[in-house]
């Protein structure tokens, strides 16, 4: 992450060093959750190519762990394209994890983030549900989780979001990123994180200058929301 972007973010803070404190702190609080039991009425799932195994697993550990009702998944045949999507993930987790396939739902195909959050923010109030653990990959779980956040906090929904992720991963492995879109992005795990804390920056300030095609909480937001969940 470049701190020079840090441009007084959102919090009207233009001290650099406080700004790097929220985001040192958000990022461990964020990996405390990936280590922690947590019980949650529900469980999203970000579609991603990458990891796939990996992640369903980590998916039925958590629901399983959770007292999860719901495994809510991206509906979407590929979540990249050529990447295993919604039937293949439901498939995994019934027949591999045994997860009852009453719990496997999935919400309407979406093609990026926010729309995925919105459709959660959906979900949630058709469900009355007040608390749900968040599951993406290592490299996106922090605007996932700030998306969610944002979006779902609209309207003042009292909703306790966990994020949740694998704990270990190796940052260095090269990885091809086939964008629904059609892009593809050639780069790694740790290069793909720092490109997401970019998108935060810059996904913020749109939204603060009045886009309404970008809805994501602060770092400032999500450390609150977490410290608040602790």
């Amino acid at each position: 992450m470049d701190h020079s972007c840090a441009y007084a973010e959102d919090n009207g803070m233009t001290d650099n060093f406080e700004q790097i404190e929220i985001w040192s702190h958000l990022v461990n609080r964020i990996l405390d959750y990936c280590s922690k039991k947590v019980i949650a009425d529900a469980i999203f799932v970000h579609g991603w190519g990458d990891l796939h195994d990996e992640m369903i697993e980590l998916t039925a550990r958590v629901y399983k762990e959770s007292g999860a009702k719901f495994i809510l998944l991206n509906g979407a045949k590929e979540y990249e394209i050529g990447a295993p999507g919604f039937e293949y993930w439901k498939e995994s987790l019934v027949k591999k994890h045994r997860i009852p396939p009453e719990s496997v739902t999935g919400i309407e195909s979406a093609s990026n983030t926010l729309i995925e959050a919105q459709r959660l923010k959906h979900f949630i109030e058709e469900k009355r549900i007040s608390s749900i653990s968040i599951i993406s990959v290592p490299q996106h779980i922090i605007r996932a989780f700030l998306t969610d956040l944002g979006v779902i906090s609209q309207g003042n929904s009292n909703i306790s979001l966990y994020p949740k992720s694998l704990k270990e991963v190796d940052w260095a492995e090269p990885i091809v990123i086939r964008n629904l879109s059609g892009a593809n992005e050639n780069t790694t795990r740790l290069g793909r994180l720092a490109a997401e804390f970019a998108r935060i920056l810059d996904y913020r300030k749109r939204m603060k200058d009045g886009d309404n095609n970008f809805i994501i909480a602060s770092a400032k937001e999500g450390l609150e929301h977490l410290e608040k969940e602790r």
